[in-house]
């Protein structure tokens, strides 16, 4: 199985605002235990846009710069340090030209990296995002996300349609 994007994304980031340790986790709009479902993603993106590359480079996610940018601005508008600076940075570069690699802003700080991770998968869960797959040339048309909605912690899992794990999320944990 080929693991391509992982987020461990602190509760500040990903929106879990329950205090640590209360066993405050799960999410009132999901159903307790675990639930799946299909998302419908994009198949083509008008270029250029934003994208994000697994370790392997199976697979890559993609999303447009209004998205990114309105993703950026609603974090930032909840206090986030890291996606204004993150927003500061992505807007210097606005318009983009050509396709761009977000992890560009992770070499300019490790920082970056959980705000980055976390938009992809709220992107995906949106189906806002397309995502492709390097080894077919072809745009994946939908995703399979599986939650698991308990009081310590949440998390949100992506698969292809054939079960190979592409996108993951750990959104809260409690003590």
């Amino acid at each position: 199985m080929r693991q391509v994007l992982a987020v461990a994304a602190a509760m500040a980031i990903s929106g879990c605002a329950a205090g640590w340790g209360d066993g405050a986790c799960r999410d009132s709009v999901f159903p307790a235990g675990a639930s799946k479902a299909s998302r419908l993603l994009r198949t083509q993106l008008p270029a250029p846009y934003f994208y994000y590359r697994s370790v392997a480079f199976d697979y890559a996610v993609l999303v447009s710069s209004a998205d990114l940018t309105a993703a950026l601005e609603a974090r930032a508008k909840g206090g986030s340090r890291a996606a204004a600076d993150l927003l500061g940075l992505v807007s210097q570069a606005q318009p983009i030209s050509q396709n761009t690699d977000l992890f560009r802003y992770v070499l300019k700080d490790s920082y970056h990296f959980s705000i980055i991770q976390s938009i992809l998968v709220d992107e995906v869960d949106a189906g806002r995002a397309a995502v492709y797959e390097a080894t077919t040339g072809n745009f994946l048309p939908s995703v399979q996300v599986t939650r698991s909605n308990g009081a310590s912690s949440r998390t949100r899992d992506f698969e292809t349609v054939s079960g190979e794990r592409i996108l993951w999320s750990l959104d809260c944990i409690a003590d």
